[in-house]
């Protein structure tokens, strides 16, 4: 009710906004942009057998903000607004040229604890980690060889109202984090791992990863539909220690595999859709995976000025 209500403030104080913000087409420089996101990344690790253990986040929604001033957007994405225990902060700046691209990042994400529904069987006790706290931080370039499907959502301009697609190439680099106080995964599991990755509380990362995608656009009249979709590798160098332990060394190779999709109207004075995007990040210790996998959906609508 407490989130109902919040949003609802805001559609009334952007309704009231608007018409001041509203701007021609041709004199157009930038928007603002309210969304209102569903999913929250979750946490995995598995092995080459059939181990499987998911640490999800006690809120899965949250409110985003972002603004757009010609070719550069810079967006917040928090949930404290609502109350809930879970801390969720995501902010990112980004600039997209005719071809180049270049986008910074940051996520932190707090107040996890085990997704299943027979947890209580299988692991007595506690199923909670409150203390523990992912980062994830980076950069991305990308390169567009034909229609640059990036600048047009991020400027949400005219250009998504064009048939058209691309294929891409992304750069990226960043640093992937995993601290805890106590060990991650539950005791009775430990023992089929080796040590180093049964008992580890801290794992922190540095990756790289060389990308290749395609995007592509389809316009009616002023409804469009887009969606980008990329596949590469890259390697990581971590370091990761158990509770009281030093900190051990390793080097490995992972994938990197990312999409998103958008849909949505755009007016003369006013833009509305929703979107939704799967971005993931690998990682490894000895013989159990990593992975933290963003599946999110939003709805948003904005204003130009």
């Amino acid at each position: 009710m407490q989130n109902l209500k919040f949003l609802i403030t805001l559609f009334f104080i952007w309704s009231a906004l608007m018409p001041a913000f509203s701007a021609d087409e041709t004199e157009r420089k930038g928007y603002v942009r309210i969304e209102y996101n569903f999913g929250m990344p979750d946490l995995s690790f598995g092995d080459n057998n059939s181990y499987d253990l998911s640490l999800g986040a006690e809120n899965n929604s949250s409110l985003g903000i972002t603004a757009g001033y010609k070719d550069f957007v810079l967006g917040v994405d928090t949930d404290t607004v609502f109350g809930g225990e879970t801390v969720l902060r995501d902010i990112f700046i980004s600039w997209f040229g005719e071809s180049l691209g270049i986008e910074l990042f940051y996520q932190s994400f707090k107040d996890y604890y085990i997704e299943d529904g027979n947890l209580n069987k299988k692991y007595p006790g506690p199923n909670e980690y409150p203390d523990m706290r992912i980062m994830n931080t980076g950069i991305s370039c990308y390169y567009f060889f034909r229609q640059n499907t990036y600048r047009n959502i991020s400027r949400q301009d005219e250009g998504l109202l064009e048939n058209g697609w691309s294929p891409y190439l992304k750069l990226s680099a960043g640093r992937f984090s995993v601290d805890n106080d106590e060990s991650i995964i539950p005791a009775a599991d430990r023992p089929q791992f080796e040590p180093d990755a049964g008992n580890f509380n801290r794992y922190h990362s540095w990756q790289a990863f060389l990308s290749a995608g395609i995007s592509g656009t389809l316009a009616l009249s002023r409804f469009y539909i887009t969606a980008i979709v990329s596949l590469g590798a890259g390697g990581e160098y971590n370091r990761h220690s158990v509770p009281g332990g030093s900190y051990k060394k390793d080097i490995n190779f992972i994938p990197d595999f990312d999409y998103q999709m958008a849909a949505g109207y755009i007016g003369k004075d006013f833009f509305t859709g929703f979107s939704a995007l799967n971005e993931n990040q690998f990682g490894r210790i000895d013989d159990l995976y990593i992975q933290l996998m963003n599946l999110q959906a939003s709805c948003f609508a904005g204003v130009f000025f």
